[in-house]
């Protein structure tokens, strides 16, 4: 297997008042999402990874599509309890043909709790 050699722009937050964190409000309205730009051919995987100090992290996979060049995996109160109050460090990765093409760099957000 050969070495990735792609590394990413970091993913960002999308429908939130501030760059690096959810507030309580904006999770239990389940419209903030983590966005990472990505423009690929279409048929690759884009998995999310969102790491903290939980039992296991947690991931969001998605399938490319040409011509897309941004996707997003939605931090809601139904998928994503388990990470609620935590500092999160988020991360992707892009296979195509059953190859990890690479990885973005870290992003480091906070989901606040009250």
């Amino acid at each position: 297997m050969k070495s990735p050699n792609a590394l990413f722009e970091a993913p960002s937050l999308r429908n939130t008042a501030s760059p690096s964190i959810i507030t309580h409000d904006e999770y239990l309205k389940g419209d903030s999402a983590l966005l990472a730009k990505y423009t690929g051919k279409g048929g690759e995987l884009i998995t999310f990874y969102l790491v903290c100090d939980a039992a296991y992290p947690t991931l969001h996979t998605d399938t490319t599509i040409a011509d897309h060049g941004t996707y997003g995996a939605y931090i809601d109160s139904v998928n994503h309890w388990d990470i609620l109050g935590k500092q999160i460090l988020a991360f992707y990765t892009v296979v195509s043909d059953s190859e990890l093409l690479g990885f973005s760099a870290m992003f480091s957000f906070t989901i606040l709790d009250k």
